[in-house]
């Protein structure tokens, strides 16, 4: 193993993720993983983890590689080897030895260089790649880490990461596209204000009031909001009737409403179970963008079917493959 590179500063929203800890809910760990999909696999296409976009599949589109989740920037970094980077995804300033880079591009650094993202303008989220594989421990096939109590463990200052080096020292390849165009990056990013497609669904009680409410008001993401859920503020939704209710499964995108009648939608390292009422699920594909809403900013809610919802997915799928297919082909003119 060869070192790669040094924490020099950091805060609690720099975080090793990578897919997450997929089925490992039952024995009580969260999932965690990487909150913007696309941004993330984008940044591993860049500095060329993606070898062939034959071969993405569905099922590998939840399984990306190790790299770096940067919440709200501010993080600087030293190299200790030479080797490819790519940050994508919430734009601010980059500089390497405080010269202005390029966002959405693959970068060569050598030993020495200092690496420092400045506070992001634009969405909330960026995904620092490194070209070849991270050595790091894993959990549940994971490299999410945790603390004692079970919450996400980041980047500690001084901290070095650790890679393969036969990997690590190629240089960039001459016929491939090593970045990413201005149109892109920008698609990558939600609108002030979000439509989130949701399908509505409840259990234990009668959710159509509230459902109804849902659609007709716009909510603001609140400060509070973390990698467990988004809190929203807005209207008070009717809290619904019930005898009884229990705690009940969670899944990653439910809609909860707490007795303050403000909704939660949680995210990646949102708690196993919960009694909270459910009025919906979002779907996925609609959270990579709410991952990318900062604080302050506004949501709304559209109920889709089930067969939408697929057919919007998928849509999002293919658009991913077909970005992908840009990064291990050939380079075209443009």
């Amino acid at each position: 193993m060869t070192p790669l590179l040094r924490v020099r500063r950091s805060h609690g929203g720099v975080l090793l993720q990578d897919g997450g800890r997929l089925g490992a809910q039952a024995t009580g760990y969260v999932r965690s993983g990487v909150l913007d999909l696309p941004s993330a696999w984008l940044a591993q296409a860049l500095v060329g983890n993606v070898a062939d976009s034959a071969e993405f599949s569905p099922a590998r589109f939840y399984r990306p590689l190790p790299c770096i989740e940067i919440s709200g920037g501010n993080v600087e970094f030293e190299c200790l080897s030479a080797m490819t980077i790519a940050h994508v995804g919430a734009l601010g300033p980059l500089f390497i030895n405080e010269v202005p880079a390029a966002v959405g591009q693959a970068l060569r650094v050598n030993a020495g260089d200092v690496l420092r993202i400045g506070f992001y303008r634009l969405g909330l989220r960026g995904y620092l790649a490194i070209a070849g594989r991270l050595q790091l421990e894993m959990n549940f096939a994971s490299c999410a880490r945790v603390d004692a109590s079970g919450r996400p463990k980041p980047l500690q200052d001084g901290e070095i990461l650790y890679g393969n080096p036969s990997l690590n020292a190629s240089p960039l390849p001459a016929k491939r596209r090593h970045s990413l165009p201005y149109s892109i990056q920008h698609a990558l990013l939600p609108p002030p204000a979000l439509t989130l497609d949701y399908l509505p669904l409840a259990a234990s009680f009668d959710a159509d009031n509230a459902q109804q409410q849902l659609a007709q008001k716009i909510f603001k993401v609140s400060a509070h909001s973390n990698r467990m859920g988004v809190r929203l503020q807005g209207a008070a939704l009717a809290k619904p009737q019930s005898s009884a209710m229990y705690s009940e499964a969670l899944s990653l995108g439910t809609i909860q409403l707490p007795a303050n009648g403000q909704p939660i939608v949680l995210l990646n390292d949102h708690q196993t179970i919960g009694g909270y009422p459910r009025i919906g699920t979002v779907a996925s594909y609609s959270l990579y963008a709410l991952a990318q809403q900062r604080p302050g900013q506004f949501v709304r809610f559209q109920a889709v079917d089930l067969s939408t919802l697929q057919h919007k997915r998928d849509i999002c799928w293919r658009w991913l493959w077909q970005q992908l297919a840009k990064f291990t082909a050939p380079d075209t003119a443009d």
